[in-house]
């Protein structure tokens, strides 16, 4: 999972016909930004082994073919935000010894990553299983979006066509079937996000027709990401949840939802220097007056934090059902620290997790 500046899911590679390739490998730059985005930098050097095992569908002669492709590009941000748009310079080049890549880039580029308004959260998995650049880019573009379910966006054809570096000379009614289209099914067969595209209406620019299409968001399908078991197809593989794992996301849901506006009146009445200002509050089951909760990790495990008791979703499901009024409850446990594993017992917004340095 990767948390990055929205205005870099809309960007318009000015000077450069991108290949599916090069899309993931500056996936993996955005990733290495974020991930130093505290220590500021002119150069960012990549191994060339290190971007193979994060990607994990690419020859390292392809990511060199790759770097020596992008050497030099210009990147312009927020092409469908009313936000002003800022301009961003790379500069590519594989080193002597062909173990490691450089990318010179404007150090202004990691503000950014600090702490940013607008942020898009997606798994890049979902961008590199895709051979096609123009369904990666629109994934990426999309998923910025992705919490207004039911709401429509309008976005302009010459618009779309910067975002998912379009360079055709094909008509736009074949350009929209061919890429538009194409790339919205294959999105919603293969990720966690269900859209649809229609054209909405004609305006014009300078003497020029421009398509105008209105983008939905239907809503989440419930799939899940997780690394493929199978030792010769590395990567990752995307899954529909089973019933289990749906039952047990919705009783989390509801738990929380239980507890919700008991929780946001203390968070509000606690004072600064309150300890428990620095907790963070989790949904999790307690056996009447004890200390010790049990929670379900990321994996549907129910667990304390020595000891595994259900490995199945199954088996956990049917834990919860027994547990559940045999003296066992659901209460709020404020905890010292936050990981990956507590992600569906955690009853703070990403925001507020963000803010707190978690995220």
């Amino acid at each position: 999972m990767i948390t990055i500046n929205r205005s870099l899911c809309e960007i318009d590679f000015t000077n450069i016909d991108m290949k599916p390739i090069d899309v993931d490998v500056m996936e993996f730059v955005w990733f290495k930004i974020r991930e130093n985005f505290n220590n500021p930098t002119d150069v960012i050097s990549i191994g060339f082994k290190e971007i193979e095992m994060g990607i994990e569908r690419y020859s390292k002669k392809s990511f060199i073919e790759s770097v020596n492709r992008m050497k030099k590009f210009t990147i312009v941000t927020n092409q469908k935000s009313d936000n002003p748009s800022q301009q961003y310079d790379f500069n590519f080049s594989v080193s002597k010894d062909k173990k490691y890549f450089n990318v010179s880039l404007d150090r202004e580029i990691f503000e950014l990553f600090d702490e940013p308004k607008s942020y898009n959260e997606y798994h890049e998995c979902y961008v590199h299983q895709f051979d096609e650049k123009y369904t990666k880019l629109m994934y990426k573009f999309i998923v910025g979006y992705k919490l207004l379910i039911g709401k429509s966006i309008f976005i302009e054809s010459d618009t779309l066509l910067k975002i998912l570096n379009v360079h055709s000379d094909k008509p736009m009614s074949k350009i929209q079937y061919d890429i538009f289209q194409s790339s919205v099914k294959k999105i919603n067969r293969k990720t966690d996000l269900d859209i649809s595209l229609e054209k909405y209406g004609i305006v014009y620019k300078n003497g020029k027709e421009i398509v105008k299409y209105r983008l939905t968001i239907n809503g989440y399908t419930g799939k899940i990401v997780e690394k493929n078991s199978d030792p010769n197809n590395k990567g990752w593989i995307v899954r529909m949840k089973t019933n289990e794992e749906v039952r047990i996301d919705r009783w989390l849901d509801e738990e929380k939802y239980r507890y919700k506006s008991d929780l946001n009146e203390e968070l509000n009445g606690l004072d600064k220097n309150d300890h428990r200002s620095k907790l963070i509050p989790m949904i999790s089951l307690f056996y009447e007056d004890s200390d010790e909760p049990l929670y379900i990790d990321n994996e549907y495990k129910l667990k304390d934090q020595t000891d595994v008791y259900c490995t199945t979703p199954t088996d956990t499901l049917n834990g919860l059902n027994k547990l559940v009024g045999d003296g066992w409850d659901f209460d709020i446990w404020w905890k010292n620290g936050y990981s990956k594993e507590f992600e569906k017992m955690v009853m703070l917004s990403k925001e507020e997790l963000r803010r707190r340095g978690y995220k």
